[in-house]
């Protein structure tokens, strides 16, 4: 196998890597979320043909990988790829800042196009959030309306958003109430979405396809 050329000596893996890596169960699925990470690490090179899975977990550590690269270039004042660099270079106090940044976590879910892709992203979520997978497979016919009416009326970055909060509130996570029919219901989801993110971030899930 041919050696790919690299400028970059080594990255942080995080222990958000390796929790989500534990996550996927299927050999496959695990090398093609761990290639994709080295070769956004070491490449600079975006993931192409992952399957819903795997890109929801990519998606949910994408921030963290692309501040340490980012944060490389800064250092550097070079690029991975061919692409001249334009940004000028930084102290290593900088650099120190902009690993920190790797360490800040996000848990986010994205809207989705069908029921069983929130009902998968959500039980990923859960399993990042609180270490236990969640095993919803089928929504109850109040679910579904509620689903419906909120994937309709919200964007994307609304649900990110209010699963996020959901994943911090002391309330859920004392009575065990990270379930789908709690987040689905009205005034929960709007509860929610109107909440500040003040608090320190969870690790987690970003967003799926």
């Amino acid at each position: 196998m041919a050696t790919k050329e690299t400028k970059r000596k080594g990255f942080n893996f995080l222990r958000s890597y390796f929790d989500v890596f534990n996550e996927l169960t299927n050999d496959k699925d695990r090398l093609s979320f761990l290639t994709s990470i080295i070769n956004k690490q070491f490449l600079d090179e975006n993931p192409k043909g992952l399957n819903f899975i795997v890109n929801l977990c990519y998606e949910s550590q994408r921030h963290q990988i692309e501040t340490s690269v980012k944060g490389w270039k800064r250092a550097t004042n070079d690029t991975l790829g061919a692409t001249p660099p334009t940004t000028p270079p930084t102290t290593p106090k900088e650099v120190e800042e902009e690993e920190k940044e790797e360490e800040k976590e996000e848990l986010l879910v994205r809207a989705f196009e069908t029921e069983e892709q929130f009902i998968n992203g959500f039980n990923l979520a859960k399993g990042i959030a609180t270490g236990t997978k969640g095993k919803s497979r089928i929504m109850s016919a109040t679910d579904k309306n509620n689903f419906k009416r909120l994937n309709e009326a919200y964007t994307k970055a609304d649900f990110n958003h209010a699963i996020k909060m959901m994943s911090k509130d002391e309330w859920v996570k004392t009575k065990k109430m990270f379930n789908i029919s709690h987040f689905l219901r009205n005034d929960n989801f709007n509860k929610f979405i109107n909440q500040t993110d003040t608090l320190p971030m969870a690790q987690g899930l970003r967003e799926g396809n």
